[in-house]
C-alpha cells in the first residue's frame, strides 16, 4: 500500500547523526571506596544473586566411531545400493538458469487500456533486446523490478520451484543467449533472458564411491561404538568397574570437574547432553549411552554439590567489585546528568565538552 511504501522509504532513506559526549563508569572506579560493612549490607540485600549452581562431577567413557572403523566392512554392492536409494537427492544436480529480466508492472486497479499501453511499451524494448541491444542496460533503464534494474536485471542462478510458473516454464524452455516473448505473470509483464543454462546432472557412481564408502564407514563405525556402549553397560550394571572395561577396549574413562548445567567441560566444550545425563542419575550410577557429536558416551555421577548461597567471606572479592561498579555507574550518571543540564542552558555540547575534558563525538 501506500502508507507502507511510504515507511520502506522512511526507513531506508531518513537518516540521523548525532553528537555526543560519553561518561564511562570504568573511568571512575578508582575514585570509588568501599567499606566492608558497606560490602556486607550490600550482601545481605543481594544474597540471591551470589547463589553458587548446582554442580556435578562425573566420570564418562567415550566410544568415538573412528575407534571402530577399522571393524567396519563395506562392500561395493553396499555402495551401489547406497547409490540408488539416494541417486536422486543426493547425486542429482538440479537444471538451473542464471537469467536477466526487464519488468513492466501494471499500474495499481489497472484498467485493459492501461494494460496495453504498457504492453506497447515492453514490446518496443523486446524489439530493441531482440536487435542486439544491451539486455542489461535496457533493464537499468526500464525495468520496474527495483531490486534487479540496478544490476541490469539480473536474477543469478535459480532452480525450478524459485520463480513463480509463468516466469519459470518460460525461462526453463530457453536456450542460453535466448530472449523471450513478453511474459505475464501475477507482477505484470517480463521480457527474461538466459544468460546460462545449466541442465540436470545425475553424478555416476565412480565420481562418488569414496564420498559413499566414507559415509557408510562413519556410520556402521558409529553403529558400532553405540553397540559396544550398550554392552559396556550392561556389563557394570553386572559389577564390572567402568575403568576396567575401558582399559579392556583401549579406550579411558575422563574425570570431569565439578560443572553446573551450564558449564562446559574442559576437553569437550559444551556438552549438554553429557552434563544433562549425569544430573539425570545417582552416584555412580552408569545410564544409557548418550550420543554427543561423532561418539556414543557413558556417563557416571561421582560427586553432587546442591546449589546454595556462599558465605559472605567466599565472595567478599565479588560483592566488593559488583557495589564499586554500581557506585562508580551512580557517579557517571551524577556527572551526566551535570553536564546536560549546562548542555540544555548553552544549547551546545562543545563547551561543555571542553570544560569537562572529554571528546564530542559522533555516530555518523
Amino acid at each position: 500500500t501506500t502508507d507502507e511504501a511510504l515507511e520502506l522509504f522512511r526507513f531506508n532513506n531518513e537518516k540521523l547523526n548525532l553528537a555526543f559526549i560519553k561518561i564511562p563508569s570504568t573511568d571512575l572506579l578508582a575514585t570509588v571506596t568501599v567499606e566492608k560493612k558497606d560490602s556486607e549490607e550490600y550482601y545481605k540485600t543481594h544474597n540471591e544473586s551470589f547463589r553458587a549452581p548446582e554442580r556435578i562431577r562425573f566420570a564418562y567413557l567415550a566410544y568415538p566411531g573412528s575407534h571402530f572403523e577399522s571393524k567396519v566392512q563395506v562392500s561395493p554392492q553396499d555402495e551401489e545400493t547406497f547409490y540408488n536409494d539416494h541417486k536422486t537427492d543426493r547425486f542429482t544436480t538440479p537444471a538451473e538458469v542464471h537469467a536477466r529480466h526487464i519488468l513492466f508492472s501494471y499500474p495499481e486497479s489497472a484498467t485493459a487500456e492501461d494494460k496495453a499501453k504498457v504492453r506497447e511499451t515492453a514490446t518496443g524494448v523486446l524489439t530493441r533486446a531482440r536487435a542486439g541491444e544491451d539486455f542489461a542496460a535496457l533493464a537499468t533503464a526500464h525495468s520496474q523490478d527495483t531490486g534487479t534494474a540496478p544490476k541490469g536485471g539480473d536474477l543469478g542462478f535459480f532452480p525450478r520451484g524459485r520463480m513463480v510458473k509463468p516466469f519459470e516454464e518460460a525461462a526453463f524452455n530457453l536456450s542460453a543467449g535466448a530472449i523471450s516473448d513478453l511474459v505475464e505473470s501475477q507482477f505484470g509483464l517480463h521480457i527474461i533472458k538466459a544468460e546460462e543454462v545449466h541442465a540436470e546432472r545425475e553424478r555416476p557412481l565412480d565420481e562418488v564411491r569414496a564420498e559413499i564408502h566414507q559415509e557408510l564407514v562413519r556410520e556402521r563405525a558409529r553403529d558400532l561404538a553405540h553397540e559396544q556402549a550398550i554392552q559396556d553397560q550392561g556389563k557394570v550394571q553386572a559389577g564390572a568397574k567402568l575403568a576396567d572395561i575401558a582399559q579392556s577396549a583401549g579406550l579411558t574413562v575422563v574425570d570431569s570437574p565439578l560443572v553446573s548445567r551450564e558449564e562446559s567441560l574442559p576437553d569437550l566444550g559444551r556438552q549438554p547432553e553429557l552434563i544433562n545425563a549425569a544430573f539425570n542419575l545417582a552416584i555412580d550410577q552408569v545410564g544409557e549411552p548418550v550420543l554427543a557429536g561423532e561418539a556414543w558416551y557413558l556417563v557416571s555421577p561421582r560427586e553432587r554439590v546442591e546449589s546454595k548461597i556462599p558465605d559472605f567471606a567466599a565472595v567478599a572479592d565479588e560483592v566488593e567489585k559488583r557495589l564499586r561498579a554500581e557506585k562508580a555507574e551512580q557517579l557517571a550518571k551524577t556527572k551526566a546528568d551535570a553536564l546536560l543540564t549546562q548542555a540544555k542552558e548553552k544549547k551546545d555540547l562543545a563547551p561543555v565538552a571542553t570544560e569537562a575534558k572529554v571528546e564530542v563525538e559522533e555516530s555518523g
